[in-house]
């Protein structure tokens, strides 16, 4: 039996190679088992096909060991976090959508939905080392598993995920292990506290509140930065809130409160029930579509005095819409007497009523009254009876009304609309007995007024007149009577009404040209400089022609020139020697500097006759 000298093979009989090595041997090679004889053999070379072969083998070999390192390469954990951090730095929201998982199969994960995670990497840039250092640090945990006796659950105990995004095992691929980054998802729950609220989230609408106190959860989305909005459009307002918020991604769910600053509020109105009333409720002056009388409460809107209400109602005199009341409280009391020309008409009541209460007063006859109401002509009918009873006469004239405008109010009662109001009116006058002469002094009555609107006539009606309990001089409403009219009773003194009279008719014309001559020549002189145009119609001895010599020349130095644009002489009386002239002029004053003003002058002028029997004036005064 032999064996192969290179390899110890067992050979088979008559072969020429070993089947093992291939070593060749000769079939006349001899052995003896004394002798050593060594025969050198050349060997055989190997054919081509042979090396095709080995080599192929040999290439084989090296190919699947270069695969297995690119394999290793490619899906290591530090060639992904290589990738991650790149793509953060560049804030390549494309590259990042495709490098991360999430374990929630409801979390889209594209480019538009890290716009958020991107946001939040963009204001805190150093958070990307702190992101990176978490999951290199989860990778070194994953190395000791592998290189560690323990079990997966035992590191998975120790392991404990508390970043951003986390590196996590994914199986394999192949030989491999597959690695993936993993981002937790987030849930948002939306609270607000109207209905038809609209929820928004980055813009994009996710909700509406179907009914007061709303709350919802909305998602999933990625950890990062989001702006959440509320939206509510009404009749009333528009009210927004927006807040932004980070979702961390420590917590799956985080709860957002997004409360409307808004207010439901309550009108009021005076009186008796209005709620048969139509009306018109108006904000920022816009109709909004609520009767204010029957639906009294509305919102919500805000009460910070940024927005306002007006209200219009149908009454039996017309429509009234009141002025613009601002919105700072959620209750609010309506005047619906706050309207201009309302005001106007009670105001013009007022007056005609003061005019014509001296007229019938003073006539006897209480029908001249005309805008009293029955019962307020009653009451002067009574006060016209003592009068007669105790002879007592009077003179005087109505001058003018002060209002005070916050004093206005309207309510019903008893199935009558009624309005009151302050006013402050100035008279002339006197009272006295017979035989007594008038002392016509100036005086001020406060009365609070009590109108009543005649449904048949269709008009307010002076209705009571008080003494007034206050009066405001804040706001007020001025009236002067151009042309106050006497009046005299006719009763207890009639000569010295006849006489009064005889004596208005004896100067009324002297007078008319007096005060048109002194008027007109005043502006000449001051236009002029010419004191001497003016002086014939004053007391030379006068201090009224001291004070208007004086005003030519210091008009005159100032440059300032005048114009008479209209004059009436209201009323005049005799009193002894004196004449008492009262006048209203329109006056225009031109100044230096190009600019002028127009002003109205009531004056009170004493005149006299002089030693020529002219009516010269004396004083002046304002009225």
């Amino acid at each position: 039996m032999k064996y192969c000298k290179e390899c110890g093979k067992q050979l088979k009989e008559g072969a020429q190679f070993c089947g093992e090595c291939g070593t060749s041997y000769s079939s006349n090679q001899k052995q003896d088992s004394s002798t050593r004889v060594t025969n050198s053999v050349k060997s055989k070379p190997m054919d081509k096909k042979t090396k095709r072969i080995i080599a192929a083998a040999g290439l084989a070999l090296i190919i699947l060991f270069g695969g297995y390192k690119a394999g290793e390469a490619l899906t290591s954990q530090n060639r992904l976090i290589e990738k991650f951090e790149n793509a953060l730095l560049e804030k390549d929201e494309k590259a990042i959508s495709k490098l991360l998982t999430s374990n929630d199969k409801k979390l889209e994960i594209s480019e538009k939905s890290v716009k958020g995670f991107v946001a939040y990497i963009e204001k805190n840039p150093d958070r990307i080392g702190e992101i990176i250092q978490g999951i290199e640090s989860q990778a070194k945990l994953m190395e000791q598993q592998n290189n560690s006796n323990k079990n997966e659950q035992t590191m998975a105990e120790e392991f404990s995920p508390d970043n951003m995004v986390n590196l996590e095992k994914d199986g394999k691929i192949l030989f491999y292990d597959k690695f993936e980054l993993n981002i937790p998802s987030v849930y948002l729950n939306l609270s607000t506290n109207y209905k038809d609220t609209e929820l928004f989230v980055d813009g994009k609408k996710v909700g509406k509140s179907s009914n007061a106190d709303f709350e919802k959860t909305f998602g999933p989305y990625l950890p990062g930065i989001y702006k959440i909005e509320a939206k509510l459009k009404t009749d009333f307002v528009e009210l927004t809130t927006e807040e932004e918020v980070l979702l961390s991604g420590f917590d799956n769910k985080e709860s957002i409160g997004l409360y409307l600053e808004g207010e439901d509020v309550t009108v009021y109105f005076d009186g008796d029930d209005t709620t048969n009333l139509k009306g018109k409720l108006f904000i920022n002056g816009e109709d909004v579509g609520v009767n204010p009388f029957q639906e009294s409460t509305f919102g919500p809107v805000l009460t910070d005095g940024s927005m306002n209400l007006e209200v219009e109602a149908e009454l039996p005199w017309g429509k009234i819409k009141t002025a613009k009341i601002p919105i700072d409280t959620n209750e609010i009391q309506i005047n619906l007497a706050n309207n201009e020309n309302f005001q106007k008409t009670l105001m013009d009541t007022v007056v005609s009523g003061a005019k014509e209460r001296l007229e019938a007063y003073t006539s006897g006859d209480i029908e001249k009254y005309s805008a009293a109401s029955p019962s307020e002509k009653d009451s002067l009918q009574v006060k016209v009876d003592e009068a007669k009873e105790y002879d007592i006469s009077f003179k005087g004239k109505y001058l003018g009304s002060a209002f005070d405008l916050n004093s206005f109010s309207v309510y019903s009662e008893e199935g009558k609309w009624k309005a009151q109001l302050s006013v402050n009116e100035k008279y002339q006058s006197d009272e006295y007995y017979a035989g007594e002469s008038p002392d016509m002094q100036n005086s001020e009555e406060y009365l609070d007024y009590t109108l009543v609107f005649d449904d048949k006539a269709e008009k307010w009606l002076v209705d009571g007149r008080y003494s007034a309990w206050s009066f405001n001089d804040e706001h007020i409403k001025e009236f002067k009577e151009k042309k106050p009219k006497e009046y005299v009773t006719t009763w207890g003194n009639s000569t010295a009404a006849s006489a009064t009279a005889s004596s208005n008719e004896g100067t009324s014309e002297e007078v008319t040209k007096l005060m048109d001559n002194y008027l007109n020549q005043l502006v000449s002189a001051i236009n002029s400089i010419q004191f001497d145009s003016v002086s014939p119609y004053l007391a030379a001895d006068s201090q009224l022609y001291k004070d208007q010599k004086a005003l030519v020349e210091r008009l005159g130095e100032k440059g300032t020139t005048e114009e008479l644009l209209d004059y009436q002489v209201s009323n005049y009386s005799q009193e002894g020697s004196e004449t008492i002239i009262y006048t209203w002029e329109k006056i225009k004053i031109n100044y230096a500097d190009g600019t002028s003003e127009t002003k109205e002058y009531n004056w009170k002028y004493t005149a006299v006759y002089n030693a020529d029997n002219e009516l010269v004036l004396t004083n002046l005064e304002a009225e």
